[in-house]
């Protein structure tokens, strides 16, 4: 049976710190590498040669530290989490409602009133609920058929001029009822062979009928935006496009 060797001891010798020059004991095979005799002074010691070594006031207590990153603010963790826990009653930006804060630069009461979309459709209230009317007019006004193909089934309204003028955006002229294959995905469809495209619908409706709406697309006086008034009428425009057409359709 193998006795096992006795641990050699460990010879500590003496080392002045590079920081606080006060002298600590160090193992022999750490001479040369240890510099500090604690953390406190390492922390120190590295943070002198950087931009941000000069010394701060701690934010929650207000002691004074030496940070060891460049937006350190406070002292300890301690303080931090002391700092960071504190709640103030706040109005929600959204609602209006007062509430008390679950953490710091909380500025809704909900997830509900911080979500960006509801946000957006708050600022823009004017606009709500167009696109889906003018999209449900074009297929009325096309018999609720491909005006390429005459399928019934998976139609689409596409903007002849884009929708992102708004000058034309809710025209029932810059619609085209076409199915989802000439929309998209066929080889001839409005996404895939725009000038192709543009060259059928200008035979299929006339010459005169496109350039007629060009012009109106590329006015040269800015877009107005619509107030409440010009919305409500537009939006009891389409609805009765819509309508009237069916009604034309279930008649015939």
């Amino acid at each position: 049976m193998k006795v096992p060797k006795p641990k050699k001891k460990t010879i500590s010798k003496t080392q002045k710190c590079q920081y606080c020059g006060k002298e600590f004991a160090v193992p022999k095979w750490r001479l040369g590498i240890a510099k500090y005799c604690s953390y406190d002074c390492s922390n120190k010691g590295r943070t002198t040669a950087r931009a941000y070594s000069k010394p701060r006031i701690c934010v929650s207590c207000g002691v004074e530290f030496y940070p060891t990153q460049w937006n350190q603010k406070y002292c300890s963790r301690k303080c931090f989490t002391s700092a960071v826990k504190i709640r103030k009653e706040v109005t929600c930006r959204n609602c209006g409602k007062e509430f008390m804060q679950a953490r710091t630069g909380q500025k809704y009461c909900s997830r509900k009133c911080s979500n960006p979309y509801k946000d957006r459709a708050l600022k823009k209230p004017k606009q709500e609920g167009l696109d889906d009317l003018w999209s449900k007019a074009v297929k009325a006004l096309a018999g609720n058929k491909c005006e390429y193909c005459g399928k019934v089934t998976g139609l689409n309204s596409h903007h002849v001029f884009s929708r992102s003028n708004n000058r034309v955006r809710w025209d029932t002229d810059n619609g085209v009822c076409v199915c989802v294959l000439h929309h998209v995905f066929g080889l001839f469809s409005a996404h895939k062979s725009p000038i192709e495209f543009v060259e059928w619908i200008k035979e299929a409706r006339g010459v005169g009928w496109y350039e007629k709406l060009r012009a109106k697309a590329s006015l040269a006086r800015p877009y107005k935006k619509l107030n409440k008034e010009e919305a409500a009428t537009l939006r009891k425009e389409l609805r009765e496009k819509a309508l009237i057409k069916e009604m034309e359709i279930i008649d015939g």
